[in-house]
């Protein structure tokens, strides 16, 4: 049991911290690395979108509208907002002969930093394909004309997209949720314990379920999609080859599986838990490097993410992120 704070520095002295909870399990559930509490219980966020992703595909949505596998990556998206993420998420919408107008994501400018300058500049008028959920939603309204019910408020609770969501994850795992709460997009966003998300990521990770396998397939073929430029999510599972992905969430959740050498199949789950983002890749990387779960080859091209130095709006260099892990007596 260790205790793991990401430390911000202004100059060399430590100006911020965030504190660490995480967990590694291997495919025996057995814990190999934990710091803070393993039974912390957080808001799963965005880690939950390839699990609600999961009805769509296991009644055959992507096989009806013909989605690519590209497309079904964007299912599980919290993406830049890049001009790729933006075309596909069109382009599923015109497959199912929906509207930008029906999706209940909201709206907000992207990510990306060109994009967004673009649309800034050129006083463009914002819509909810930029959403980084964007994907998500066009899934969910296209689950609901599936099940031919009402397209309209598929977000609520009670309606059969996110009830199917519900059910599927009772279905197909062995945790529950402690109590649900309702994610940026309007979603139903469950709580778990940290331990729990990691067994989720296992179990999805390992999963011979055909709808599973789908999913994990696309977003191993097709990374970019499901975040985008300069994001860890991207990295990672481009970096595994298919042995590997992850998919962080608001409030600095993430959740990570991959196969290892020495140990098998592998899951980490992490919780910042002052939700700052800044500390989620960090201390993901560090956890990777400490447990020593990957080649020296591929955790040399992961190290980049290990520290991280700081710069004002002069772009001068102020300090930098560095991680610190402290093991319990």
């Amino acid at each position: 049991m260790y205790n793991m704070r990401v430390n911000i520095h202004r100059g060399k002295a430590i100006e911020s911290q965030h504190t660490i909870h995480a967990v590694v399990i291997n495919s025996q559930q057995k814990i190999i690395f934990s710091c803070g509490n393993p039974a912390h219980i957080t808001c799963i966020r965005s880690s939950f979108k390839p699990f609600q992703a999961y009805p769509f595909i296991h009644y055959g949505g992507h096989l009806k509208y013909k989605f690519t596998n590209s497309e079904i990556a964007l299912l599980c998206a919290s993406h830049n907002g890049e001009p790729r993420h933006v075309t596909a998420a069109k382009n599923m919408l015109n497959k199912v002969n929906g509207s930008h107008q029906k999706l209940e994501c909201g709206l907000h400018l992207p990510k990306h930093p060109q994009t967004k300058k673009k649309i800034l500049k050129n006083k463009l008028r914002l819509n909810s394909l930029y959403n980084n959920c964007s994907g998500k939603h066009v899934g969910m309204l296209a689950l609901s004309k599936l099940l031919k019910a009402n397209t309209t408020n598929y977000i609520n609770p009670n309606h059969i997209v996110q009830k199917s969501i519900m059910d599927f994850l009772n279905k197909n795992h062995t945790c529950t949720p402690h109590s649900t709460g309702i994610d940026g997009c309007g979603a139903v966003a469950p709580f778990f314990k940290i331990k729990e998300i990691a067994k989720l990521y296992l179990e999805f990770g390992t999963s011979a379920n055909p709808a599973y396998r789908t999913l994990y397939t696309a977003m191993t073929k097709h990374p970019y999609m499901i975040a985008g430029q300069k994001r860890f999510d991207s990295f990672f599972t481009n970096l595994m080859h298919g042995t590997g992905l992850c998919k962080g969430g608001g409030e600095g959740v993430l959740g990570l599986y991959f196969k290892n050498t020495q140990h098998g199949h592998l899951a980490l789950a992490l919780k910042v838990e002052d939700g700052n983002h800044r500390a989620r890749s960090i201390a993901a990387a560090n956890i990777l490097k400490h447990i020593q779960g990957l080649s020296k080859a591929k955790q040399s091209k992961l190290d980049q993410f290990i520290q991280s130095h700081r710069f004002n709006h002069n772009n001068r260099k102020i300090g930098f992120i560095s991680t610190e892990i402290s093991k319990l007596h």
